[in-house]
């Protein structure tokens, strides 16, 4: 845990080190977190867990990447949806389903277990760099993150639950969507369409979750490192209230 900032406890916030691992300009595919039991239910739809519960009062992941906090982003038949970041900031722990709440069944509460990781960078300008003028050196300038929910097909026929403490195991998957194949002939990115089309549909927010994820690297030689703040602020309306410094 970081210390925090004297504004940062003034309003109750506090940053934890997160367990995704990521490295300047290397892209990673379908990379996996952990797998963890969110919660039993007699019913695979009901709110009889924390998750669930948090899901449907409507909690939000808030992630920041070099003090930049996520923009959420998400896409629908090839459509590209930014976030309405001056009401909530950062992106949902999951969604419900309206449709089945409709036609008069429960909701159903998914959670979002994979996310696109989108960061954007720009090379230093040489009066910035080190002497070294054979070193590169990168900044972040921007940071987005798209959730998805996808109910990985996990191979458990050899699973100990002794195993889930063993920090060198990972579990396998048996027919993953293209971005989750370690065998295809070429990586590509988690999208919309590979996600739609897979058999297996939306996790819901209950029983052994697969959370994986994916990090994209974008470079953006237009937004220097000493504006990245700018489109946060033309954007969507941020309010600094945690950038008070000490």
């Amino acid at each position: 845990e970081a210390t925090p900032k004297i504004g940062q406890s003034l309003l109750g916030d506090h940053i934890f080190t997160s367990p995704y691992k990521i490295k300047m300009k290397q892209d990673l595919y379908c990379e996996q977190v952990c797998m963890t039991n969110v919660g039993r239910s007699p019913g695979p739809y009901t709110f009889n867990n924390r998750v669930a519960r948090a899901i449907k009062h409507g909690y939000h992941h808030n992630w920041i990447v070099d003090d930049l906090p996520a923009v959420s982003i998400s896409e629908s038949q090839g459509i590209i949806y930014t976030s309405p970041w001056e009401t909530i900031p950062g992106f949902p722990l999951g969604f419900l389903s309206q449709s089945s709440h409709e036609e008069g069944g429960e909701e159903v509460a998914y959670l979002y277990n994979h996310v696109n990781i989108e960061l954007e960078y720009n090379e230093v300008k040489d009066e910035y760099a080190d002497s070294d003028p054979e070193e590169k050196i990168y900044r972040v300038v921007g940071f987005k993150v798209e959730p998805f929910s996808i109910k990985h097909d996990e191979d458990l026929d050899h699973f100990d639950e002794d195993d889930e403490d063993d920090e060198d195991w990972s579990p396998t998957m048996k027919n993953p969507i293209e971005s989750c194949d370690p065998f295809a002939k070429e990586k590509k990115h988690t999208d919309y369409k590979m996600v739609t089309d897979s058999p297996f549909g939306f996790q819901p927010a209950c029983q052994r979750i697969f959370f994986t994820y994916d990090v994209i690297w974008i470079e953006n030689k237009d937004l220097e490192w000493v504006n990245r703040w700018d489109p946060y602020v033309s954007q969507y309306g941020y309010v600094f209230q945690n950038k008070i410094s000490e």
